[in-house]
């Protein structure tokens, strides 16, 4: 068996810019995460695994509910799976992690089956071949009606050193789980109409990606196309007529390339570039074309920088449920230069990124989310005790401005914090 306690105190300024709705986090903020595994494995070839994740223990997560209901809808229970293989085959049964295209769509506890297998082949070394069918909550626990995901994976390994893989996933959305960004949900979309509220649909992702390693040089990549439709219904908050059924078409394009070198064996430099495309069109405009262009996922996970996609320390202890379309769906262009150095017992991260929407939020508005900075230290005082510190500004740019408010000068973000390991 083994976890950690951790505890972290974090300061924070306009967090809530990055996530329109939502208010302002405590300043300072103390919060602590627990977490355990359990790995058994009886015979060869069986193996089963039962982890905990308490998520975020503080004042705030006390006060509105939020960790009484994770408690009252899933004990905690982050995996409890079991685990079979016979020689190049196994199956996965139960709750456990789930994730679709490289995270951009799904990367989460869920409960699900998943297979898979490898073949040795004539033009390549290896095939292997990956399905899995999870129903998907925001819990991530398994109840009747739920809405379904299945995906199918096959991967090419040519040489050591190299694999490409293509995969196809669908999102059977059985209870509004997809949602659209607020600016399109909320807003004039017909004449006396307010509201959009998805019940159903049906979203396919077609993907492709890779990865190589030669020579110090580490990349990997991968695209993806979504496809589909959303049925929706408008409603009227005066109630002058019944609610409308309408059939949204949803497409989008999303990718991201991650590039590193090991410059010494201390230090590595690196990047990366993400594309999420988003809608720049009014809402009537939406509800008007039956027809929504931002790229859509489910329960995402991009750490790729420490304000805007929520990475950080504590990327290790949350699960995602970052917008991989950006702010209210407008869309997402970034490109990073990051290094990484290690010492031994010390570690610093940073990274230094430029960030940019494809829309801007209002007619004849800017586009630029603007220049974020982090950094990240970590020293490990023995091998059962780290300490950690992190600081992050994001220098905000044309986007957050309009004619009558001008964009806060930063978002920034500081923490400290401790894990003790067992």
């Amino acid at each position: 068996m083994n976890g950690s306690i951790s505890g972290r105190m974090e300061w924070a300024k306009h967090l809530e810019l990055l996530s329109p709705g939502s208010s302002p986090p405590d300043d300072p903020h103390a919060s602590g995460f627990l977490t355990a595994s359990l790995t058994v494995t009886p015979v060869d070839g069986l193996e089963g695994r039962l982890t905990l994740g308490s998520r975020e223990v503080s004042r705030r997560t006390l006060d509105d509910g939020s960790l009484e209901a994770r408690w009252d809808a899933n004990r905690f229970i982050d995996e409890a799976f079991v685990r079979l293989k016979v020689k190049k085959t196994w199956i996965r049964v139960r709750k456990q992690r789930v994730i679709t295209g490289d995270g951009l769509i799904v990367d989460d506890y869920q409960p699900a089956v998943a297979v898979g297998a490898t073949f040795d082949g004539e033009s390549v070394s290896r095939v292997r071949v990956k399905a899995v069918v999870a129903g998907l909550d925001q819990d991530g626990v398994l109840r009747e009606g739920q809405s379904l995901h299945g995906a199918i994976t096959v991967e090419l390994l040519p040489s050591l050193f190299h694999r490409v893989w293509f995969s196809v996933a669908q999102l059977s959305d059985r209870d509004g789980l997809i949602d659209l960004p607020a600016s399109v949900v909320v807003g004039v979309l017909v004449p006396r109409a307010a509201l959009i509220d998805p019940e159903e649909g049906r979203v396919t992702w077609w993907m492709v990606g890779g990865d190589a390693l030669a020579r110090g040089w580490s990349l990997e990549g991968v695209g993806l196309l979504q496809t589909g439709s959303i049925e929706v219904t408008a409603s009227d908050p005066f109630d002058v007529f019944s609610p409308q059924p309408r059939s949204i078409r949803t497409s989008g394009l999303a990718g991201r390339v991650n590039a590193s070198y090991a410059v010494t064996d201390s230090l590595t430099l690196g990047g990366f570039a993400l594309y999420s495309s988003g809608d720049g069109r009014q809402p009537s405009e939406v509800w008007e074309d039956q027809r929504y262009d931002g790229f859509l996922s489910i329960f995402p996970f991009i750490n790729d920088t420490n304000l805007f996609f929520r990475g950080g320390v504590n990327q290790s202890l949350e699960t995602g449920r970052t917008a991989s379309s950006g702010v209210d769906g407008r869309g997402v262009v970034a490109l990073s230069g990051n290094a990484e150095w290690e010492r031994g017992n010390l570690t610093n991260r940073a990274v230094v990124a430029h960030l940019r929407s494809e829309y801007p939020a209002v007619d004849n508005g800017g586009t630029s989310y603007g220049w974020e900075i982090d950094t990240e230290l970590g020293y490990r005082a023995t091998p059962g005790l780290t300490i950690r510190v992190e600081g992050d500004v994001l220098f905000t740019g044309s986007f957050f401005e309009d004619s009558t408010n001008p964009a806060p000068g930063t978002i920034s973000k500081a923490v400290v914090g401790v894990d003790v390991l067992f």
